[in-house]
């Protein structure tokens, strides 16, 4: 993995053969889909999950080419540090072995519960120990790829997300003791279950439809393995008034990414002899022609949890309050001593594992795996699939501010049309639409990796891999994600129980399962 790290792509296929990837290459695959400012081409969508069961796949044959010894990559299974953490076993899942200098690197330090950041120096943030301490961030002119000029970038030249003006150079993480992972129940319920976990509704008549179940493992099952190591916090005083009028929500938690891609903020082009604080966020104006009420309401949806339908009706009958929020979001209030001169959006920072670029994160490469496991797991023990079909007007819903408000659409479903964005409530001129097949692409059937956006795709399709990973269809697939069992008797002492758990062997052996066992 070291050498990985430490060397070029095009170095490495000299010495390794055409099958290794560095750095370079893996962390620009990643950030290229990720990125972009029409959608997330990575994340959020029906492709999550096979879109990085490919980057892994990249990952392990990379490991295999320096050494061949190397039967597989090994796969993390957060599930057992949230455990111990539940039991008192650990006081934080970052006490693990695995955050140490034999793995991924120690905890330096914590985010404290005031969301504020304890010490400015970036050293106090980078990974300190281990064959990964020091570990630089990769700049612009470090990206691997055909003209690499046009790939995004924050305010500072690093291959971090444009809405996240970190200007460390070094790979961060601003953790939080107190920290989550994915749990037992939240992996079972993925593997067994046929109720929702967000809110306890039946699915599909007691199944998940495929295409569900892949969008939504992302979450509860595997967000917090890069929130949580990453980490959030607000750089300079907080806007505290947008928080009130927001009432029960918090600013702290607007998606910054989701008003940026709704073109609601943009970020600074350079920021190179600017300090962090001072790197700020603007609200576009003119795109919304000045339209505070429309601003309001796109403020309203960015927040991490989601406002249900009905609420958002409401809201849109309250421009007035929408108009406050958006004059308090955008410009601040410069004689309110709680903001004192503080003006504009908040200024939000992120490590790497949360970022865009969080490839290059060490931790990254072991994370995934256990998604394939789930589905595989889910596939041979859950309750069935009803719909396995890849339904395309869900391929990518929720990848855009737009797509989660019923009167209106971020794209056409129509591939070949370019018209406008319509809209029952506002509709901003400035806003330009991506058709269907550019909004979603990564999450469709025949997507594949980005290798440059929108024109350049590499390996499999989404549809084949997600059939690569189905063990129904070993041993044809040839597919190098096999595992030797599916237990979690660790979940036992918390009180949650796997099927697979009483199984001796873990599968019962067939010509589809006998790779398994």
């Amino acid at each position: 993995m070291n050498v990985i790290y430490q060397t070029s792509t095009d170095q490495g296929q000299r010495i390794y053969g055409e099958h290794f990837y560095g750095l370079d290459a893996l962390v620009t695959l990643h950030h290229v889909g990720s990125a972009q400012r029409d959608s997330d081409h990575m994340h959020q969508g029906v492709g999550f999950l096979a879109q990085h069961a490919k980057l892994t796949e990249l990952f392990e044959l990379s490991i295999r080419a320096v050494d061949k010894s190397v039967l597989a990559l090994p796969y993390w299974d957060s599930t057992i540090e949230e455990a111990q953490v539940s039991l008192g076993h650990l006081d934080s899942v970052f006490d693990s072995e695995l955050w140490s200098d034999k793995w991924f690197g120690s905890i330096n330090m914590y985010i404290n519960d005031s969301e504020t950041l304890p010490s400015f120096d970036s050293k106090n943030w980078a990974i300190h120990d281990g064959v990964f301490a020091y570990l630089k961030a990769l700049r612009i002119e470090d990206a691997y790829g055909p003209s690499t000029r046009w790939l995004p970038h924050n305010a500072y030249g690093f291959l971090r997300a444009p809405w996240n003006n970190n200007a460390s150079p070094y790979v961060t993480r601003y953790p939080r003791r107190t920290a989550h992972l994915p749990s037992c129940q939240q992996h079972w319920t993925y593997a067994e279950s046929s109720t929702d976990i967000r809110g306890g509704n039946e699915w599909t008549n007691g199944h998940f439809d495929k295409a569900k179940w892949m969008y939504d493992v992302s979450t509860k099952a595997h967000g917090s393995l890069h929130s949580s190591p990453g980490g959030l916090f607000t750089i300079g005083p907080k806007n505290t008034i947008a928080a009130k009028l927001l009432a029960y929500y918090n600013i702290s938690n607007v998606k910054q990414h989701t008003l940026w891609r709704a073109r609601v903020i943009d970020f600074p082009q350079n920021c190179s002899n600017v300090a962090m604080e001072m790197c700020t966020p603007y609200c576009a104006l003119d795109t919304y022609s000045h339209n505070l009420t429309a601003i309001g309401y796109e403020i309203v949806k960015a927040q991490v949890t989601l406002p249900a339908p009905a609420l958002l009706a409401d809201w849109r009958h309250r421009p007035k309050d929408l108009q406050a929020i958006a004059t308090a979001y955008c410009f601040g209030m410069a004689n309110n001593t709680e903001i004192a001169d503080r003006r504009g959006p908040d200024v939000f920072i992120s490590g790497d594992a949360k970022d865009s670029g969080g490839s290059i994160d060490p931790s990254f490469w072991f994370i995934h795996g256990a998604l394939s496991r789930l589905l595989q797991y889910r596939i041979l023990l859950g309750p069935s699939f009803k719909d396995e079909s890849w339904p395309i007007n869900q391929s990518c819903f929720g990848s855009r501010s737009a797509d989660v408000d019923p009167d209106r659409l971020a794209f056409s479903l129509n591939s070949t049309s370019h018209s406008t964005v319509s809209s029952a409530f506002f509709s901003p001129p400035g806003l330009v639409p991506c058709d269907f097949q550019s909004c979603c692409g990564g999450h469709l059937e025949d997507s594949r990796l980005y290798a440059r956006y929108p024109d350049i795709q590499i390996g499999p399709t989404n549809a084949d891999t997600i059939r690569y990973l189905d063990p129904r269809h070993a041993p044809d697939s040839h597919y190098p994600t096999i595992y030797h069992h599916f237990r979690f008797m660790h979940c036992q002492q918390v009180g949650i129980d796997f099927k697979a758990n009483s199984l001796d062997p873990p599968l019962p052996l067939s010509p589809s399962t006998a790779l398994l066992a």
